[in-house]
């Protein structure tokens, strides 16, 4: 325990005296107990981080799950409106133009898109 005193016994007068290390040696203990101390918290830290990840980290995570969640329901939505205008375009070409006597549209005209521009062709 660094607060105690510690005493050596001296032969020639027989008695106890009390060892008094100069500053350089007690700053070089300090210095040594801190660097010790940083590096053993580093480590800890650091495993700490591997294990648990930090809060920040941990949010953002959440936030990608409930975007991939979001876009999966926008996905499923929008193939329930291509399904629902896929069924519009047939029951137009098979109820509603031959009582009308109208020709069929064509499908490029029928298939909704950019004008036949694939803006986001790289990004598949």
């Amino acid at each position: 325990m660094p607060w105690r005193k510690k005493y050596l016994f001296d032969e020639e007068n027989l008695q106890f005296k009390q060892v008094r290390y100069p500053l350089r040696i007690k700053l070089l203990r300090f210095a040594g107990w801190l660097i010790v101390t940083v590096v053993i918290s580093a480590f800890y830290f650091h495993l700490f981080e591997l294990k648990f990840g930090s809060p920040k980290e941990k949010m953002l995570n959440r936030e990608i799950e409930n975007l991939k969640i979001s876009y999966s329901i926008l996905d499923l939505r929008f193939a329930e409106a291509m399904n629902a205008l896929g069924n519009l375009r047939k029951a137009d070409d098979i109820r509603y133009r031959p009582v009308l006597g109208l020709d069929s549209i064509p499908s490029f005209y029928s298939i909704p898109a950019t004008g036949g521009v694939e803006r986001f062709r790289d990004l598949n």
